[in-house]
């Protein structure tokens, strides 16, 4: 009796931690390159989500390469800010983010 427990915790455990390990996520993600009127990619440059329905910011930088990635992102509306020293800050509006998505701009 005492083994046929131990083997019912066992599975029981079992289920719950796979499940926990390939649950779907309930965020995604925004990713994107940065480049000057030049088609340059520009390294350092401060990027900011905000969602438009709760005012929740998130924030980048883009890396030497031009690139930014900003994780677990609530689903949502969002217009993205990007601003550099010597540069106009540039504004896309009405980005929209599904769970489990990557949204590039």
């Amino acid at each position: 009796m005492m083994k046929f427990r131990l083997l019912i915790i066992a599975l029981a455990l079992l289920l719950v931690s796979s499940s926990l390990a390939f649950g779907q996520s309930l965020r995604g993600r925004i990713e994107g390159t940065v480049k000057d009127p030049q088609a340059q990619l520009v390294p350092n440059v401060a990027i900011t989500a905000t969602n438009t329905g709760t005012g929740e910011k998130l924030s980048a930088t883009t890396t030497d390469d031009g690139t930014f990635s900003i994780n677990e992102v609530k689903p949502g509306t969002y217009t993205i800010a990007a601003e550099v020293q010597g540069f106009k800050k540039v504004l896309i509006e009405g980005v929209t983010v599904q769970v489990g998505t990557v949204t590039s701009v």
